[in-house]
């Protein structure tokens, strides 16, 4: 789908009525590459703020994170980028909360994949109040305080965090 990378196509692509329906039943059903080339193409199209509203609605979220709880190694990397992209709307944080994903993000982050990436969708995410309820369900604050710790690419060379995790709303 060569067509969604031009930026001026991405609308129009997105807004065809049977394109982000395709694309969400091929990444419940299709092989691993096909569900990869329908994230990375969810993850185009994300572009637009407008685009995120409809991938979201489209119910595309649930099956993206389905994937990414599979943990294949062709598709990490490209549904944790469509998830974050999705993901900077706050509606789209409410529908993955729904959909599973603090669970699903924090067992890879438990399982130290992808790291980096996933603690910048948890962080995004721990703006939720449900977020919040489940990562301390879990016990995951220590965890989190051991990874951010540990992470040598989370700390400056002054000792100060590059990130915002998502520990400060636990004060």
């Amino acid at each position: 789908m060569n067509l969604s990378i031009h930026d001026s196509n991405k609308k129009l692509v997105a807004e065809t009525p049977k394109v982000i329906p395709l694309l969400t039943e091929a990444l419940r059903s299709g092989t691993i590459e096909t569900r990869t080339n329908a994230a990375t193409n969810l993850f185009t199209l994300s572009a637009l703020d407008s685009n995120k509203a409809l991938i979201g609605k489209s119910g595309a979220l649930k099956p993206l994170i389905d994937l990414l709880e599979e943990g294949h190694p062709l598709a990490m990397k490209d549904v944790a980028s469509a998830i974050f992209s999705l993901c900077m709307i706050h509606e789209n944080r409410s529908r993955a909360v729904r959909d599973g994903a603090v669970r699903v993000i924090l067992k890879k982050i438990m399982d130290r994949m992808h790291v980096d990436e996933l603690l910048a969708i948890l962080a995004m995410l721990s703006n939720h109040p449900k977020a919040i309820e489940e990562l301390g369900e879990v016990g995951a604050v220590p965890y989190l305080l051991s990874i951010i710790r540990e992470s040598k690419q989370l700390w400056t060379e002054q000792g100060e965090l590059h990130c915002d995790p998502p520990l400060y709303l636990f004060e």
